[in-house]
């Protein structure tokens, strides 16, 4: 009698328990899915972007600071991912997704004022243009 009145009392926090339950099932049933070769490059392009987030928030010189940073959030978003991913491999996609981010940081000026939160202003950028790219963000 007691279960059954502790049940009725909490019968939501259940329901919502239940559900992220299944979502999470969902989740990995649907990753487990997708090929090998697709749920690498899914993990690369979150790293891609983890690795994006992470210089954001922490700037220069803080890279094994980082490294843990993305190492957590890949953590978060790829829990069964990171049971099977050995350290070696884990170094080489997070090399990857560096080299990566360079050279997109190089190429792209809208993602390096995003990254070092700044703002690039032409000579061909008349006042409207950067008056919208600062309202913007670029």
């Amino acid at each position: 009698m007691e279960i059954l009145q502790k049940l009725i009392e909490n019968w939501l926090i259940f329901v919502i328990a239940f559900i992220l339950v299944l979502l999470t099932v969902y989740a990995i049933l649907r990753f487990l899915k997708l090929t090998p070769k697709q749920q690498l490059n899914k993990v690369r392009t979150a790293l891609l972007y983890m690795v994006t987030e992470a210089e954001k928030e922490l700037k220069s010189k803080t890279g094994r600071v980082k490294r843990s940073m993305v190492w957590e959030w890949l953590v978060e978003r790829f829990p069964i991912i990171t049971l099977f991913i050995t350290e070696e491999k884990y170094d080489e996609l997070l090399d990857q997704a560096l080299a990566e981010f360079k050279k997109m940081l190089e190429n792209n000026e809208s993602l390096y004022d995003y990254v070092h939160n700044t703002l690039t202003v032409s000579e061909t950028d008349t006042a409207e243009d950067i008056i919208r790219k600062s309202v913007e963000g670029a």
